[in-house]
């Protein structure tokens, strides 16, 4: 088994439904700590994540928090 950390970066987005309403949910990203050996800041995260939802198509994006998860992998 394997295990490595990550952040999960935790976001308050909306979308338009094919309906035309719109709803809210939270979306999760993942985020490796450290990228080209340097430790990612949470500043960094939270641009590079609402710049990723934004592509998505997520509007009225809120930042709610990062945590940190370890994820086990079988081998």
């Amino acid at each position: 088994m394997t295990q490595k950390m990550y952040y999960r970066v935790v976001f308050k987005v909306t979308e338009t439904c094919q309906n035309g309403k719109e709803r809210w949910f939270k979306k999760t990203l993942l985020a490796e700590p450290f990228k080209d050996g340097k430790h990612q800041t949470e500043d960094a995260l939270v641009e590079k994540g609402i710049a990723i939802l934004k592509e998505m198509h997520y509007y009225n994006i809120e930042y709610v928090g990062t945590w940190s998860s370890t994820l086990t992998f079988m081998d």
